[in-house]
């Protein structure tokens, strides 16, 4: 991974951007968490 930026817009949530290096390639990856009951959550995952 060349880059992490995470943000928590809202309490129990974060979202996170990577810019991923894949064999030859970048991409940028997307992600949102949310928290439940203690434990955080993958509910939104793009890779592009």
């Amino acid at each position: 991974m060349r880059r992490v930026v995470v943000c928590e817009p809202r309490d129990g949530v974060a979202e996170a951007t990577a810019v991923v290096v894949d064999g030859g390639r970048i991409r940028a990856l997307a992600m949102r968490l949310a928290g439940y009951d203690g434990e955080w959550r993958l509910v939104v995952l793009e890779l592009g």
